[in-house]
């Protein structure tokens, strides 16, 4: 009786175990993906900063542009992972990368359907979304947020600090965001001028 008794406390125990480090490679394998899935969401965003800030360097307040269809780069982050990514961050974080990702994904149709480039000024909102949304994944992705140097996507224009975003202002912001308060708004789209 007793050899029956340890015999089934072992295969018991043993399951529990085999159970317990099964989770535990579950749970720091869906850490790791999700800081990886922030890494890459982090650089898409990154480069889209840079793709804006062309943009806003080449259009003025009376002539403003798009960017080239060449300087929007494809992501790579897959949209497949957003909802797993989105789901593990917190509410702010969660709203900061949603709007980034709604803004551009509908900057980036307008483009492509040829619509009036937006205001200079709305290139500016997007531009600091973007900043915002990259802060947001730091925490989750585990890296330090580096600023965005966008003097280098001037290509000769003058150096503007309307671009200026530094990780105090998306952390401040990212600290103020209300759920739906960026959400609601349009870019409002200038009539380009003729040449």
């Amino acid at each position: 009786m007793g050899t029956v008794v340890a015999l089934l406390g072992g295969a018991i125990g043993g399951a529990l175990i085999t159970q317990f480090v099964t989770l535990g490679r579950n749970w720091f394998e869906t850490r790791v993906k999700r800081r990886s899935y922030a890494r890459m969401l982090h650089e898409d965003f990154l480069r889209q900063q840079s793709t804006v800030a062309r943009a806003y360097y080449r259009s003025t307040e009376s002539r403003p542009g798009w960017w080239h269809d060449e300087e929007f780069l494809d992501p790579i982050a897959k949209e497949d992972i957003y909802g797993d990514l989105l789901g593990a961050l917190e509410q702010r974080r969660y709203e900061a990368v949603a709007s980034a990702l709604g803004w551009m994904a509908y900057l980036r149709a307008a483009c492509g359907a040829k619509q009036a480039p937006p205001a200079r000024a709305e290139l500016v909102k997007a531009y600091r979304r973007l900043g915002t949304a990259r802060y947001a994944l730091t925490q989750l992705g585990r890296f330090e947020y580096r600023e965005h140097l966008h003097e280098q996507m001037a290509e000769g224009a003058p150096r503007d600090d309307e671009l200026d975003y530094t990780a105090e202002a998306a952390k401040q912001t990212l600290r103020t965001l209300k759920e739906g308060s960026e959400s609601a708004e349009r870019p409002t789209a200038v009539k380009a001028s003729p040449l």
